[in-house]
């Protein structure tokens, strides 16, 4: 037992992975579970799966890195569940290897500025999006839980790609600005580092 019974969550890149299984064990805990990624028939599977725990769960294709996209889906979820408890920021990308390209040689000197800030869209004013549109929720009831999820990498900086690297590195600070600023409001916020 958690504490999830009847708190209502959203998990952003639910459609696999961390998010996945993240948002399964919410949903066997009794939380009301909002999935949020950008592949309808992922979060769909993923919703049918969280649906043998609990009827309350919903899905919503978001773009973390867009506001309005952000507005209308936390927007959703607060008018259909009344309000948010828990964010799980979980939404991210990778950057995937052309035929040629190796992680320490070709792509790790050869981004280009739309490639490069795409990691900062996601990994941090994703973030940033996320966490300002269920904060006043979370202040109203005085209780809320964001976790972030960052990278072993934002840490010790040893992947390949800089873009990804230090995205999670800020992602990591950014974490430590949003608890301090909101723990008077009886708001946590923390990062994972998997890996």
């Amino acid at each position: 037992e958690y504490g999830f019974d009847g708190r209502v969550a959203i998990i952003t890149g639910a459609g696999s992975g961390i998010g996945e299984a993240t948002a399964i064990e919410l949903a066997k805990g009794g939380a009301k579970v909002a999935l949020f990624g950008r592949t309808a028939s992922k979060i769909e599977k993923v919703a049918a799966e969280c649906r043998k725990y609990t009827d309350n769960v919903l899905w919503e294709v978001v773009d973390v890195s867009d506001p309005e996209s952000v507005k209308n889906g936390v927007g959703k979820v607060a008018e259909a569940f009344g309000g948010v408890d828990i964010l799980i920021n979980n939404a991210g990308i990778e950057h995937r290897l052309n035929p040629g390209e190796t992680f320490f040689g070709t792509l790790f000197d050869k981004l280009d500025e739309e490639t490069y800030m795409k990691f900062y869209k996601v990994h941090d004013f994703g973030h940033y999006l996320m966490n300002l549109a269920v904060i006043p929720y979370m202040q109203k009831n005085h209780f809320g839980r964001i976790v972030n999820t960052t990278s072993v990498t934002g840490i010790f900086g040893i992947y390949g790609t800089p873009a990804y690297t230090a995205s999670k590195g800020g992602a990591i600070t950014q974490t430590k600005a949003f608890a301090i600023k909101y723990g008077k409001d009886g708001i946590t916020v923390n990062a994972i580092a998997p890996g």
